[in-house]
């Protein structure tokens, strides 16, 4: 971690579950994570940290970039 006062490591592990995988456990955490954000947005209690909108931008943006790729020119995501 790195504030003002200077940089220093700290020890983050993840939550465990008795019904995940031990090796997996950091995936599971973010997942039950987002769900329970998610949840909490259904409930009216937050706004979800992800939504449709950021998914189609994520979206247009991944076809901006095949399609740059594929006809090696700029591609504008808004312009799809």
């Amino acid at each position: 971690m790195t504030t003002k006062e200077g940089a220093k490591t700290v020890q983050a592990d993840p939550g465990i579950y008795t019904w995940a995988d031990p090796d997996y456990r950091l995936v599971h955490t973010s997942i039950v994570a987002c769900n329970q954000n998610l949840l909490h947005s259904l409930q009216g209690k937050v706004t979800a940290e992800t939504s449709g909108e950021d998914n189609l931008k994520t979206f247009k943006l991944i076809h901006a970039c095949y399609r740059s790729s594929k006809n090696k020119e700029l591609v504008y995501p808004n312009s799809l």
